[in-house]
Parts: C-alpha cells; structure tokens; sequence
C-alpha cells in the first residue's frame, strides 16, 4: 500500500482544501467612505415554528428556523481611529407556550427576542471627526401575520443593523450558534422539518454553512444612509428590540409608552443584574407624577436582586427620583421619593 504524506505539495498547496471546516471566518461589509451616521444590515433571520403549509408550496427551499442562539464578535474597522469591538450574544425563538401574537417584550409572547453587547474601544479623540467611538447596534423583530403555520403560529423576521463610522467597514467573526429546526405534520404527526437549501434544515450542513447563511449577506448590503435608516425605523410594523449594553449605557430612544417598572422585561436583565438606561425623547408610564407627560430625557439605574427591584431617575430638568419594589416580582411599588 503507498503511503500519502500531507505536505504543502500533495495536501496543502491549494490554500484551503477543506475549508468547510475553517470556523475562523469573517464577513466584512462594504466600505462606509465619507458618509456620516450610515448602517448595514448584519443579518436577517426568519422564524416559522411550523411550515406545513409552507412546505406545500416550496418544500426544499424554504428559510427560516425555529430558534436560534448566536455568539459573534463584531469589529468597525476605522482608518484612522482604532477599532471598536463588540461581543454579541442574540437569542430569538418561537415561544410554544406564549399566547400573545404582539412583540410586547412579555414572557406571554409567542415571539421571544434579545440580545447584549460587550464592547471596548481605546479611543481616538485627536481627530475630532472620529471621536464617536461607540457600538450602535439596532435590532428589529417584525410579525408576518400574512403566513400562519399549522399549529396558528405567525411568522417572525429578526433583523440587525449595525452603525458605520466615516472610512469604515463592519467586520464580524461567528464563534458558536444553536438552534432548533422548525417543524412540521405529516399524517398528523409534528416531525422536524427537511429543506435541501436551508443549512438549519439539512443534516448534512456543517457549521461553516449556518454561518454563511447567516452571515453571508453582511459583504454584499447597501450602505444604509442615515435618511434612508430613518425610513426604515418608522415602520410601525418593525419593533425596535433594545440590545442590553453589559459595560456602558442602554440607548432607549423615541419609545412610545415605556413604562418603567417593566425596563426589566424589555431588556431580559438577569437577576442579580444591574444596567444604565439612557432615555431619549420617549413618552413614560408609571414615572413620577411631575414627570409623566411630554417626551422625557433622563437617565436611569436600574437594579435587580432575588429580593426587589430599585429604579433611581436623573431627569435632564434636574428632578432626580427613587423607587423600590416591596418583594421580588411583585408589582408592588413604594412611591416616588424625591432625591
């Protein structure tokens, strides 16, 4: 029997022979150039909890998954600052238990989505120009109610943008992902369902084809100009999902009705957690009684423990406020009290 040595020339010399294995990929967008305030979509995911029907129509190709859990890195590439990196772990799924079709950020939905960002930059603050060194991340969640799978379902599309600086690029390197496939019935039975074109779907897919399916797309994406994201984000039928910033300040902006005392739901905060909330020219519910009409400014602390919930207010008029929950998770709400 001859013997096969993998060299450079026998094995090796074509770069990447096996490169479905190489997990260590990055998907870059396009160039940013001198444009203020643009974006690119990141990615762009559908959930269907059941395709039956779906499948009637298209039975190999059809996109979408049930849940998925990733854990990216995403890097903004800068000319001429150093670079931002943000770690990102986003989770959505169809919820089998939930009861309400509306993204209402309730345990009740039959849509679950959110997601946190870990981010650092060391700064360039000589060259004014690029001083905005920040991760700005906006995730959307939409219902399709034009689809219903078999067991009343609607179908969810998650999609997430990603801000650009001026002479810059988004870069992002997936490290894990799970997931669940969607479902569908045969002869009455619910069984996993089968496509030959989505890699979720398909047994034989490796890891490398789920990231480049769901990443693939971030090289070939317009550059979203700052006009046109603003199109984007008054689309009523897109709710804005907050991303949970782990060591900065959480961006809620123009919210309608946010009600306070659910700013834990909203961003799924873990117990024993605690975040900054900046707030930004949104309508409140349960504020203060001096504080509850008009768009309000303000900046908040939220805490939560296994034994209550603390809100402490700063307001940009200068009213600072303080709120504690009697017990853990039970609505039950001290009154406001200056500071």
């Amino acid at each position: 029997m001859a013997e096969y040595n993998l060299t450079n020339i026998g094995h090796n010399s074509t770069g990447k022979p096996h490169e479905q294995y190489d997990f260590t990929k990055y998907y870059t967008s396009k160039y940013s150039g001198n444009n203020l305030n643009t974006n690119v979509k990141v990615l762009d995911i559908d959930f269907i909890s059941d395709v039956t029907q779906l499948l009637s129509d298209n039975y190999y190709g059809y996109t979408g998954v049930k849940r998925i859990d990733l854990d990216f890195e995403i890097t903004i590439l800068n000319d001429a600052s150093t670079p931002i990196i943000g770690n990102v772990i986003l989770s959505a799924q169809i919820n089998d238990n939930g009861t309400n079709d509306a993204i209402t950020f309730s345990l009740s939905d039959r849509f679950l989505v959110n997601a946190s960002v870990n981010w650092l930059s060391t700064g360039n603050y000589a060259q004014p120009n690029h001083s905005d060194q920040r991760l700005n991340l906006t995730l959307l969640a939409k219902r399709d109610s034009s689809y219903v799978g078999g067991d009343g379902i609607s179908k969810y599309n998650v999609k997430l943008y990603s801000q650009i600086h001026r002479y810059a690029s988004v870069s992002v390197r997936p490290k894990s992902v799970n997931f669940l496939t969607s479902d569908k019935i045969d002869n009455g039975v619910k069984t996993t369902a089968w496509s030959a074109t989505n890699p979720f779907a398909n047994p034989r897919s490796n890891t490398k084809d789920k990231f480049d399916w769901v990443f693939g797309g971030i090289s070939n994406n317009p550059i979203i100009s700052s006009a046109d994201m603003s199109v984007i984000l008054a689309d009523t039928s897109n709710v804005k999902i907050p991303v949970l910033i782990q060591n900065g300040m959480t961006l809620l902006d123009s919210y309608t009705n946010l009600d306070l005392h659910k700013i834990t739901d909203i961003l799924r905060l873990p117990v024993e957690g605690k975040c900054l909330v900046d707030i930004r020219n949104s309508t409140l519910i349960n504020a203060p009684s001096g504080e509850a009409t008009g768009s309000k400014w303000a900046v908040a602390e939220i805490f939560y423990t296994a034994s209550q919930r603390t809100i402490v207010i700063h307001f940009n008029n200068g009213n600072s406020y303080h709120q504690t929950e009697n017990g853990f998770n039970t609505n039950n709400w001290t009154a406001w009290k200056t500071i």
